[in-house]
């Protein structure tokens, strides 16, 4: 007979929770008196990598977050159509003013297609070039 040894750090993915289900198992049918006294902390142990192990796969805020930088997609690219149209606007000021804001606007190519990271700092940027 070989006794192999049990490496509890190499465990993978749910090995460790059957680990302990099969330990808590076989420690309750044994019914040794000092083991029981220990079993409920094991038990609390269990359930809470079980609790662990099945967290929700989406983020807490990813549907609010989406939504938002939707919104703020579609408010850069509605500045980027009111620019376009105010070059094409009879008083010479209105012109003026669109060009200067147009070469603003060029500085940042496809922001709204960026990360939300990189997004959220060309706005910032852009805002305060726009001061």
């Amino acid at each position: 007979m070989k006794i192999n040894i049990l490496d509890k750090r190499r465990l993978q993915n749910l090995e460790h929770s059957q680990y302990a289900i099969n330990l808590h198992t076989i420690c309750t049918e044994a019914n040794i008196e000092k083991i029981n006294a220990l079993l409920p902390a094991l038990q609390k142990a269990i359930d809470k990598e079980e609790q662990a192990l099945n967290l929700p796969r989406e983020k807490e805020f990813i549907k609010e977050i989406r939504q938002l930088d939707a919104a703020r997609d579609e408010s850069y690219r509605a500045l980027q159509l009111v620019v376009q149209a105010a070059k094409h606007r009879r008083v010479a000021d209105v012109k003026a003013a669109a060009e200067e804001v147009e070469k603003v606007l060029r500085r940042y190519p496809e922001l709204a297609s960026q990360s939300n990271n990189k997004e959220t700092s060309g706005i910032r940027n852009l805002a305060a070039d726009l001061n």
